[in-house]
């Protein structure tokens, strides 16, 4: 018999299991586990001078939102995650000019985890940011 109320997962929780779930099925390599599940992930975000590198068709949304709007809530979550933001600037002027197969795991973890945990928080779907 279900539990009446049964606890509810935090995104963390529910990002966790996504990616574990990932690792089960579809990706095989850990070295370069976030690698394939981030996909697009950091083709969204700035780089060092503001610019992105996969700008959305104008007048597209995501999750309903602006781009603009999404910029916002993507600075929103840089800062509530604690992460550097020179550091992140950087890392994304590597994706862009290297490719993503130039990060690490641990930076990958460290740089863009948290800033897609707070996304998710605010309501964004992986498809969202990842596709």
């Amino acid at each position: 018999m279900p539990l009446e109320h049964e606890p509810k997962l935090s995104v963390k929780e529910i990002v966790d299991a996504e990616i574990e779930q990932f690792s089960k099925q579809e990706f095989s390599d850990k070295e370069r586990l976030l690698l394939g599940w981030f996909n697009n992930f950091p083709c969204k975000l700035p780089d060092s001078t503001g610019a992105i590198k996969r700008r959305p068709m104008p007048n597209a949304t995501i999750s309903g939102r602006t781009s603009e709007e999404f910029m916002q809530d993507f600075r929103t979550a840089v800062e509530e995650s604690g992460v550097d933001k020179n550091a992140l600037g950087q890392y994304i002027d590597l994706i862009n000019n290297l490719g993503i197969s130039e990060g690490s795991e641990d930076t990958h973890r460290k740089l863009l985890l948290p800033i897609f945990i707070k996304l998710r928080e605010k309501g964004y779907t992986k498809t969202d940011l990842t596709s």
